[in-house]
């Protein structure tokens, strides 16, 4: 199970879920989505995007960040709480842009921590997942903080990296986009 570091930020019914051999750093809950998407708390990479979250009734963004057991790789995961069930798939296909820098969260590093270098600037993959109502947008780079960097031929650790963020997203959306467990009443009359 995951190292919860930063408890303080959020109340414990809002922690995103961890994952096997990750860490995680919360940020907090925030604003991000108001009606007319003109206020974006700055946790959202293009205005666009926020817009487009306001569309779909984003009530907020609650963002995560996770170091991989190796110390290797940072993802900074944010899901975008929507306004009625079923919206993740329609928002995730009207977010502008495509290819490995899809529009969606700031990269978030915690100083003092192994995520500490991790910056916008650093990253290296960024797409989302929908999940029911939410949209769990990632943004993923290394540890160290090494830029983005055009033509990189470092094939191996790409695919490593995009495995690990992707892996980890799918993870949260499976967990929070799947349907509440029907409910138990043994020994009660109908059940």
């Amino acid at each position: 199970m995951a190292r919860l570091a930063c408890g303080k930020d959020l109340p414990s019914h809002h922690h995103l879920p961890g994952a096997s051999g990750c860490s995680c750093l919360k940020d907090r809950a925030e604003p991000v989505c108001p009606p007319g998407g003109d206020r974006f708390a700055g946790a959202l990479r293009r205005a666009a995007a926020a817009r487009v979250l306001a569309g779909y009734g984003c009530a907020a963004l609650l963002r995560a960040t996770y170091a991989d057991a190796t110390g290797a790789f940072v993802t900074t995961i944010g899901v975008a709480v929507l306004g009625r069930a079923g919206q993740g798939p329609a928002a995730q296909a009207a977010l502008p842009g495509s290819g490995e820098l899809r529009p969606g969260v700031h990269a978030v590093g915690f100083p003092g921590t192994l995520t500490a270098s991790f910056t916008d600037r650093s990253r290296q993959v960024s797409s989302s997942v929908p999940a029911g109502p939410y949209l769990v947008m990632y943004t993923a780079g290394f540890a160290d903080g090494r830029p983005r960097l055009p033509g990189d031929t470092d094939s191996y650790a790409e695919r490593e990296l995009l495995t690990a963020a992707e892996r980890l997203a799918g993870y949260v959306a499976n967990r929070i986009g799947a349907p509440p467990a029907p409910p138990r009443c043994p020994g009660a009359p109908g059940c």
